[in-house]
């Protein structure tokens, strides 16, 4: 059994993920699915923007 030749190539993924830090976003993963080139933005976590939510981060159970 054989490889099947990729529809894309490694220049075609790089090219994805380039333009998507030139166009600011930070690259959290990248996936491949049905020939697609998916680019993930990398995901964080939000400031609490309250006392009571930090408290809550922190002293909470």
């Amino acid at each position: 059994m054989g490889r099947r030749q990729a529809t894309y190539s490694a220049a075609d993924i790089a090219r994805a993920v380039k333009g998507a830090r030139d166009g600011g976003i930070v690259v959290g993963r990248v996936e491949i699915e049905q020939g697609k080139i998916i680019v993930f933005a990398q995901s964080t976590k939000p400031d609490p923007q309250s006392a009571l939510d930090q408290w809550i981060e922190k002293d909470a159970r």
